[in-house]
């Protein structure tokens, strides 16, 4: 298995359903919620819940440093609180502000646990604050999305997953 660079990938860290208190993630939009909770959950005890308004592109970003003109795999489970829709998306911004979708392994998201991958290579130029994503897509009504196992490692097909490695001085 190669690296997973995503800290606190299978949302074990931090205290339960205070709002905006995922280590190491921040909103993306203006979701009503991001939280951790520990009913829905494939990896572990705890899981990631995004709880959206109809807002399009609502979701959950993880900021890192990317490097430039790299290829990356980037996996997830995901699943809804009810209902389907089938406008997830997923991507990153190597500007920290300009969205780029990858192409998922499928788009449609259900209440059923789904491993959800996608690979992008990244653009020769790095800048600001950039960050991986999930939302919502284009779909506009109030979701509530849960996500576990968060995986991103510089391959071109996703490996299991494993929980994020430990960086010290930049040493894996």
């Amino acid at each position: 298995n190669t690296a997973n660079l995503i800290r606190n990938s299978s949302f074990e860290g931090g205290i339960v359903n205070i709002d905006n208190a995922v280590e190491f993630w921040a909103k993306k939009g203006s979701p009503t919620s991001i939280k951790l909770q520990n009913t829905e959950y494939v990896v572990g005890s705890q899981s990631m819940e995004i709880v959206t308004t109809t807002t399009t592109a609502e979701g959950a970003k993880y900021p890192l440093q990317l490097s430039p003109s790299t290829q990356y795999t980037f996996s997830f489970y995901g699943k809804l609180s009810a209902s389907s829709i089938a406008t997830l998306a997923a991507g990153r911004a190597d500007d920290g502000a300009t969205d780029t979708a990858c192409t998922l392994s499928s788009n449609t998201i259900s209440t059923t646990w789904t491993r959800y991958t996608c690979t992008f290579t990244t653009g020769a130029t790095i800048s600001g604050s950039p960050y991986v994503y999930i939302t919502k897509g284009t779909d506009a009504s109030v979701r509530t999305i849960y996500i576990d196992g968060a995986q991103l490692e510089t391959a071109a097909t996703a490996t299991n997953f494993r929980n994020g490695d430990l960086t010290v001085d930049a040493q894996t």
